[in-house]
């Protein structure tokens, strides 16, 4: 294209924007003629007073002022107590079985008259016993306790066991004779034998005895029946000897007696408890039957 055409091409450009712009500008004001221009509408006056609006200034609070705490004063360092020294307890030995151990202090035998016959008992040295029997000698014992019954300390008796003394500490005059009581029990016994004598005859019969007792005593006596009954019911008494282990062997001798026209008596042992306790026994050695004129 030549210059004198790019010229040409320009103003006939020109020409065609400023007719367009022109079309316009008309097609507008025909428009705002053709449309009524609004009529604003006054607000109707109010007639109720006006309302005066009071301001109320919301108070501000202020957040109070931050006072620091005084410095902790610290505890006072506590002094610990002193540990106190522990003392052990005392070893406390264990009580065992009964063992009686004669003292080495004499016999004291009451002084009697002699005697001018000696009367031989079966057995009197309490040899060959085992399961509770006697060779030579009867026995009789109260029993009354239960297991699983009424108990009471002082009136509940139970058999005891009538053994032979197995250890020599507890012999009184080599085999000896031992009644051992049954655990918080008491015992109440008599042993016993009968012995022909001619009738009219004054005798007297004696025993050794010792004893062992946790708690108290035990009770002993040596009886003799007269009229020979088969028990010791009515035997005449000597006087009640109370022994433990603090005691030595004793000597207990019945009342001198007349034999009766039946021509024998009963010789008696007896024994019993203070207390029942755990270890509680009898030890009895050495009977003896004496004849007088």
């Amino acid at each position: 294209m030549t210059k004198g055409q790019q010229i040409v091409l320009v103003i006939v450009i020109s020409m065609l924007f400023g007719v367009t712009l022109l079309l316009a500008i008309t097609l507008i004001n025909t428009n705002r003629a053709a449309s009524p221009v609004p009529t604003l509408a006054l607000l109707p006056t109010s007639t109720a007073p006006a309302t005066q609006l009071v301001y109320t200034p919301t108070p501000i609070t202020v957040p109070p002022t931050w006072t620091p705490l005084p410095s902790r004063t610290p505890y006072a360092t506590s002094t610990p107590p002193s540990t106190p020294t522990s003392t052990p307890p005392p070893t406390i030995s264990p009580t065992f079985a009964p063992t009686f151990t004669p003292r080495p202090t004499q016999v004291v035998t009451p002084s009697l008259p002699g005697p001018t016959d000696t009367l031989g008992l079966q057995n009197p040295t309490f040899e060959g016993i085992r399961d509770n029997t006697i060779p030579g000698w009867s026995w009789w014992a109260a029993d009354n306790f239960t297991p699983g019954g009424d108990y009471d300390p002082d009136t509940s008796f139970d058999t005891p066991l009538f053994k032979q003394a197995d250890d020599p500490v507890r012999f009184i005059n080599g085999p000896t004779l031992q009644i051992d009581a049954e655990k918080h029990l008491k015992f109440d016994v008599h042993v016993f034998q009968t012995v022909t004598v001619s009738p009219t005859a004054t005798v007297r019969f004696q025993v050794l005895a010792g004893a062992f007792a946790d708690t108290g005593a035990i009770q002993l006596a040596a009886g003799i029946d007269p009229d020979g009954s088969p028990d010791c019911n009515n035997a005449q008494w000597s006087d009640l000897v109370y022994l433990n282990q603090e005691q030595s062997v004793q000597a207990i001798i019945a009342p001198e007696v007349k034999v009766g026209r039946a021509g024998k008596v009963t010789v008696c042992l007896y024994a019993e408890p203070l207390y029942a306790a755990i270890s509680n026994a009898a030890f009895f050695d050495d009977a003896e039957l004496n004849v007088n004129p």
